[in-house]
């Protein structure tokens, strides 16, 4: 069973190109996979450079690829075709040529553990693990719970802003310094917002693996907010991740947010959405 958050597109930023992408599972899995797409610009199919499992055979992956014309994606190849793989990692490399912010790459899970999960498309260059059908399942009726026994946190939103994301992108991110005037730490677990289904906490890593140095995001169980000082959520850094949009977000537009804290806290912000 595969672990982590929703079906949806993850925010995939334009960082400088890296020379693989990571998947990382908490448990073996089983995967039908398809729908490789890179875009925009030049990037084809061959900037991939190879497709493979941990513990598993290399196999092809990408069976479509989009590129951008005017903007606008386009399929080079409406033929459906998918791989299944088998392991805790599975990793994509990309050709050391690719320039860096020449492209996008994402793929789409059709099905995880025998799930159906036709809307699950993540993204590359922040990579995050999926999460199964179960596990949402299990999610959402934790915050049906939580709601009811929630209580309001004191909480001061000092500055905060959400990044405008690319009308195909399902998800985006958000950054904000919130401060905690009580005398107990806080600690953020995630939340929800108006426009997304999940709101989750996560933190950019940069590693070094075999000589290759790999940038990704990690979820994580929560955010400390020291009792009489700040969090700092900033690009490069902590974050939260929106997953799950549920239309296309507008340059100025407002949206709130109810954060969620460990303990049943919550707290409500509003944060402007900015194209930076």
């Amino acid at each position: 069973m595969i672990t982590t958050r929703p079906w949806s597109l993850l925010r995939a930023l334009l960082l400088n190109a890296p020379a693989q992408v990571v998947l990382n599972m908490e448990e073996p899995v089983e995967m039908r996979l398809s729908t490789f797409k890179v875009y925009p610009r030049e990037a084809t199919a061959q900037d991939l450079q190879s497709f493979q499992c941990l513990n598993a055979l290399a196999k092809p992956l990408f069976d479509r690829v989009l590129r951008l014309k005017n903007d606008q994606p386009q399929r080079a190849d409406s033929g459906l075709q998918t791989t299944t793989c088998t392991g805790k990692q599975v990793v994509i490399g990309l050709k050391p040529g690719l320039k860096a912010g020449a492209s996008v790459v994402m793929w789409q899970v059709l099905s995880t553990d025998s799930h159906r999960t036709s809307d699950t498309t993540c993204s590359s260059s922040h990579v995050n693990k999926v999460i199964a059908m179960k596990q949402i399942l299990t999610l959402l009726g934790a915050l049906l719970l939580s709601a009811a026994m929630a209580q309001t946190v004191n909480l001061r939103l000092i500055e905060g802003w959400v990044r405008l994301p690319p009308p195909v992108l399902k998800s985006t991110v958000a950054y904000m310094v919130l401060e905690n005037p009580g005398a107990r730490p806080l600690r953020l677990t995630g939340g929800s917002a108006e426009v997304a289904g999940t709101v989750m906490p996560m933190s950019d890593y940069v590693e070094t693996r075999n000589g290759v140095e790999v940038k990704g995001m990690r979820e994580v169980r929560f955010l400390e907010i020291p009792a009489g000082g700040r969090l700092e959520l900033k690009p490069g850094g902590k974050h939260l991740m929106l997953i799950g949009l549920q239309r296309p977000l507008r340059e100025g537009e407002r949206i709130m947010f109810n954060l969620r804290f460990e303990g049943g806290g919550t707290a409500r912000v509003v944060l402007s959405v900015q194209n930076k």
